[in-house]
């Protein structure tokens, strides 16, 4: 028997709603999408989103953390750390961070941040490949 889960919105919420009822592995659940936009780019997704350690366990059960390493960091930086009071403590390009910085640990931890408009894409890409409709 397919159950039907209607989700209102595409944004991060709703994407991880959907993908992890999509991800169940008796593909009981029909998951459509109401989105207002017709299209990906359609607006600005906002800056970044700093991954605390319950983020990264939901990317991990999603299975999107290794996708999304080589995308941590956002803004006019490629990657960054952030104290907890939101400034920056460490940012760096992403051309140098490959000898100096795992970046899949750092999401492991929660310790890093990512571009709301990249987690977004990869999270409507990761829809598509599990037959979601939006």
């Amino acid at each position: 028997m397919t159950v039907t889960i209607l989700i209102a919105g595409g944004g991060i919420a709703g994407l991880a709603a959907a993908i992890t009822l999509l991800q169940d592995p008796s593909k009981r659940f029909e998951v459509p999408i109401l989105e207002q936009d017709a299209y990906k780019e359609a607006r600005m997704q906002g800056f970044t989103l700093g991954i605390s350690p319950l983020g990264a366990a939901a990317l991990k059960k999603m299975e999107l953390i290794e996708v999304l390493a080589p995308h941590a960091g956002g803004g006019f930086y490629n990657f960054c750390i952030g104290r907890s009071d939101g400034s920056r403590y460490l940012s760096i390009s992403k051309e140098s961070l490959q000898d100096q910085i795992d970046l899949l640990e750092l999401l492991h931890q929660g310790k890093a941040k990512l571009n709301r408009g990249i987690l977004r894409n990869v999270m409507l890409d990761e829809i598509q490949k599990l037959d979601g409709t939006i």
